[in-house]
C-alpha cells in the first residue's frame, strides 16, 4: 500500500480509504463492519471515513481495537454553532473515542451556504473543539467546484473532500488551488457514482472502464492524497486492493485519452448519484431523481434491458416531473435533469417483454458470464439474493440446499431482483430438477467446484 502526505496536516494516509457511505445502508450492521475494518487495517488501509448521518455507531467496536492505527474522518451538516457543538459531542460518543483526526463541515452547497455556516458559528465550534484536543484538523466537503475554491481561499481548512476522477471535468481547477494552499485532498465519487464501471459484467453493452483504470486515473494526480471507496464486504475490499496495489502512474497524455474516452461514452450530462438534487421540491424523497437517471444510464449505455421492468416497479414514475427546474439549479454537474427525466420515461415506460426476458436468461447460462457474475457479487449482494430467492421459491421455514443457493445467487445477480410474482411466472419453465439440471449441464466440473 502506498501512503501520501495529507497536505498541511502532515498525516500519512493510504492512497485508498474506506468510504463510510456504504455503512449507511440498513442491511450493513455492526457485525459486518467489525469484519471489514480490521481486514482493511491489516492490509494497509489506515484512512476511515464516516459522518454523523452515516450511523457512526456501526464503527464503535472495530475502532476500539484499531484506533491507534486509524486516521478517522467524520463530518456534520450542522449549520450553526450550537448544533455543530452537539454534532461533535455525539460523534465522539458514538465512535467511543477521545478525539477525531479530521472533522468536516459536510456538503457545502453554494457560496452563500459557506458564508452562512461560518457566520452562524459552525466553523467556530470545530475550531474550539480543536483547541480542546477533540479534533486534530478541520475540513469540509462539497461537490461544487466554485464553492470548493472559495472555501479553500478562506485558508480556514486543512482538508477538502471532493469529487474527482474520470468524468469530473471541472475538478482539476480546484485541485490546483488546493495545491497552492497546501490543502489535503480526499477524492470521492471516483467511480462516477457507479456509472463508470459495470461491476456485474452482465450487460450486452459492456463496460469501458475497470476499477483499476479509474483508480489509476485518480492516483496519477499527485495532488490527491487518498481516494475513498465505499466497501460493504471483505470481497469488495479484496477487489479494490488488487486495483490499487502496484498501481502504475499514468502520463498526462494517457489521462487525457481516458478522459476523452469517458466523455465519448457517457457524455458530460450523466448523473454521478451525489443526490444534491434531492429531495424533489414538489414530491419529496419518493420522487427518486437519481434512481431515474441511474436506470436510464444503465439501460442506454450498458444495454441493461432488465431496467425496463425495474422502472415499472417504481410507485412514482419520472413523468410526474413538474418541470420546475429547481433540481437543475442544485446539480453541481449541470445535468439537464428535466430533459433526462423525459428521456427516462420515454425509454423505460414499456411493457416488459417475456420472450426477451427468457432469451436474456438463456444468455446468462454461459460459463464465462456465470463465473464473472459469482466472482463479482459481494457479500451484501449475496445476502440480498438469498433473502429474495428463499422468499420466492421456498415455503416458510425451508431453505435451499447449498447448490441451489449458488444457482439462486447467479440468477438473481443477473435479473436485478424482479418483482416476486413476475419472477415466479417467468421462471416457471426452469423451476425444479430440470431447471437445476439445465444449469449444471452448462457448468464445467472445474466451475462447479468454484461456486459450490
Amino acid at each position: 500500500m502506498e501512503y501520501r502526505k495529507l497536505g498541511r496536516t502532515n498525516l500519512k494516509v493510504s492512497v485508498m480509504g474506506l468510504g463510510g457511505g456504504a455503512f449507511y445502508n440498513p442491511k450493513i450492521n455492526s457485525e459486518n463492519v467489525s469484519r471489514i475494518i480490521p481486514y482493511c487495517v491489516s492490509n494497509g488501509i489506515n484512512f476511515i471515513d464516516t459522518a454523523e448521518n452515516y450511523d457512526e455507531t456501526k464503527l464503535t467496536d472495530s475502532l476500539k481495537e484499531n484506533r491507534a492505527k486509524i486516521i478517522l474522518n467524520s463530518k456534520s451538516t450542522s449549520s450553526d454553532k450550537e448544533t455543530m457543538e452537539g454534532s461533535i459531542k455525539n460523534s465522539l460518543k458514538k465512535l467511543s473515542t477521545d478525539f477525531i483526526d479530521i472533522y468536516q463541515m459536510q456538503t457545502l452547497m453554494e457560496k452563500d451556504d459557506l458564508k452562512n455556516r461560518i457566520e452562524n458559528g459552525a466553523l467556530d465550534a470545530i475550531k474550539e473543539a480543536k483547541q480542546e484536543g477533540k479534533i486534530k484538523f478541520i475540513g469540509f466537503s462539497s461537490h461544487r467546484v466554485p464553492t470548493i475554491i472559495e472555501a479553500i481561499k478562506t485558508d480556514e481548512f486543512d482538508v477538502v473532500e471532493m469529487p474527482y476522477g474520470i468524468g469530473h471535468y471541472e475538478s482539476e481547477k480546484a485541485l490546483e488551488v488546493a495545491k497552492k494552499y497546501n490543502i489535503g485532498v480526499i477524492a470521492i465519487n471516483v467511480l462516477g457514482g457507479g456509472m463508470l464501471v459495470d461491476r456485474n459484467k452482465l450487460s450486452t453493452g459492456g463496460s469501458f472502464m475497470t476499477t483499476k483504470n479509474a483508480m489509476q486515473y485518480v492516483l496519477s494526480n499527485e495532488n490527491v492524497s487518498t481516494a475513498l471507496i465505499g466497501m460493504s464486504s471483505i470481497e469488495h475490499v479484496k477487489e479494490n486492493l488488487d486495483a490499487v496495489n502496484n498501481i502504475e502512474i499514468l502520463s498526462d497524455e494517457e489521462r487525457d485519452s481516458i478522459q476523452k474516452k469517458s466523455y465519448n461514452f457517457l457524455g458530460e450530462d450523466f448523473c454521478r448519484s451525489c443526490k444534491a438534487c434531492m429531495p424533489c421540491d414538489n414530491h419529496g424523497w419518493n420522487f427518486s431523481i437519481d434512481n431515474f437517471l441511474r436506470f436510464q444510464t444503465f439501460y442506454s449505455k450498458y444495454d441493461y434491458k432488465i431496467f425496463i421492468n425495474e422502472y415499472q416497479k417504481l410507485p412514482i414514475k419520472a413523468d410526474l416531473c413538474e418541470q420546475c427546474g429547481k433540481c437543475e439549479v442544485r446539480c453541481p454537474y449541470g445535468v439537464k435533469i428535466m430533459k433526462e427525466l423525459r428521456k427516462t420515461h420515454e425509454q423505460l415506460n414499456l411493457e416488459f417483454d417475456e420472450e426477451n426476458f427468457k432469451n436474456l436468461l438463456n444468455e446468462y447460462f454461459d460459463e464465462k458470464i456465470l463465473r464473472e457474475t459469482i466472482l463479482n457479487l459481494d457479500q451484501f449482494e449475496k445476502d440480498i439474493a438469498m433473502d429474495k430467492i428463499n422468499s420466492t421459491f421456498m415455503p416458510a421455514g425451508e431453505k435451499f440446499s447449498l447448490k441451489q443457493e449458488e444457482v439462486g445467487k447467479i440468477i438473481l445477480a443477473g435479473m436485478f431482483y424482479l418483482d416476486k410474482n413476475q419472477f415466479i411466472e417467468l421462471l416457471k419453465p426452469y423451476i425444479g430438477r430440470s431447471f437445476l439440471y439445465k444449469i449444471k449441464k452448462k457448468l464445467s466440473l472445474k466451475f462447479r467446484e468454484l461456486v459450490i
